[in-house]
């Protein structure tokens, strides 16, 4: 018998991971997301090309983000939404999953709402320290709900709550190939900064840093992942390196994103990484014990990119850096301190990399996957 399963949602980095383990299960998987990175945009969303890649079914249901003040994107959302969830149930009944499978985020939420029309058993995943808007709603409706940390358990029911740990993508787990993937250089000749902000970028970070360049080139090389956005921060930044020196330019490389094989080499590779402190991003670190800089985004949910954060930073491996104190003057004086004492604080990452709690997000999407074989066979 066929096991099929429709898995969606705004956490990309966890989606992965559970599609290459339910893959090598048999399972028939469909993927529903978004196609291009924001609306009226004709760049691919890095979800779809990633899902093209793994051969996976993808399905765009075509949502919009619900912000918490009131605009007429807002209100033209809410009317739009009940026909979003009309469109998304001969698409549902179609496919007849046995399970959904959200990661959160309000891309999801139609498809999850749709499913739960059709009686079809819902699963969440939370992936944050402090649980996001969408999970709440949807909890008391779901069937089952993981979570990445222990702190997670008190927001849900407890009868059918459980912790697994935030699933890891396969590749960032291996020790890196010898041989360095192709269109990627790494000299190791001076300490390396990874810059990141996330599949759809930072673009706060990404002007800040733009202004950093100079400074930081002298002492550093750096890997810049700065996403696909609105502002087409891409080319800005392309445009600063071409008006470097050419010293300087041989030390800065820009991406939009790295696939997960380059990722895995430029994280450990990477002395220091400088980003927003999104869970995934955090989950990552934790498990290849890095050291980190962390820009919280001053409106994510709940303020969950600060608590993501300080719990890398309560373990002594990362530092809060708040956006508007991203000067030379701040940073520098991080950095200097963090290369100051680099011995003791990768002690410190590497003995967090080897904790329980770390090691929970390295099993976490095997749990998951025999979870669903389990149901199936019962």
């Amino acid at each position: 018998m066929e096991k099929i399963i429709v898995i969606t949602g705004g956490h990309l980095s966890p989606a992965i991971s559970v599609i290459q383990k339910l893959k090598k299960r048999n399972w028939k998987i469909f993927f529903l997301g978004r196609k291009y990175a924001f609306s009226k945009d004709k760049e691919l969303s890095f979800e779809y090309t990633e899902m093209q890649k793994m051969g996976i079914n993808f399905i765009d249901p075509q949502s919009v983000r619900l912000k918490k003040e009131i605009s007429f994107l807002n209100l033209y959302s809410l009317f739009y939404f009940p026909f979003r969830i009309i469109k998304l149930l001969p698409v549902l009944k179609r496919i007849r999953p046995d399970f959904i499978l959200s990661f959160g985020g309000y891309v999801g939420f139609p498809v999850c709402i749709a499913g739960l029309i059709l009686r079809i058993p819902l699963l969440l995943h939370e992936q944050t320290l402090k649980p996001g808007r969408t999970n709440m709603l949807l909890s008391r409706f779901a069937w089952k709900i993981f979570v990445s940390w222990k702190e997670n358990l008190k927001y849900f029911p407890a009868g059918k709550t459980l912790l697994t740990g935030n699933p890891l993508r396969e590749e960032i787990k291996k020790i890196p190939e010898k041989e360095e993937p192709k269109g990627l250089s790494i000299q190791k000749k001076e300490a390396l900064l990874y810059i990141t902000g996330g599949s759809t970028g930072a673009h706060e970070i990404n002007k800040r840093i733009a202004k950093l360049l100079p400074f930081l080139l002298r002492k550093f090389q750096v890997i810049h992942q700065c996403g696909v956005s609105y502002y087409d921060d891409y080319s800005s930044l392309n445009k600063i390196r071409e008006d470097l020196p050419q010293k300087l330019k041989s030390k800065y490389a820009i991406y939009k994103n790295l696939e997960a094989v380059r990722l895995n080499r430029v994280l450990n590779a990477a002395d220091i990484i400088i980003g927003r402190s999104g869970a995934n991003t955090v989950c990552e670190l934790s498990v290849l014990g890095k050291i980190a800089i962390f820009i919280p985004h001053p409106l994510s949910a709940f303020d969950e990119q600060r608590a993501n954060a300080k719990k890398m930073a309560d373990n002594g491996t990362a530092i809060i850096l708040e956006e508007e104190k991203l000067n030379w003057g701040n940073l520098k004086e991080i950095l200097n301190k963090i290369i100051l004492n680099i011995d003791e604080l990768n002690k410190k990452a590497f003995d967090f990399s080897q904790s329980a709690e770390t090691e929970n997000h390295k099993v976490a999407a095997s749990k998951i996957g025999l979870f669903f074989d389990n149901c199936f066979a019962n």
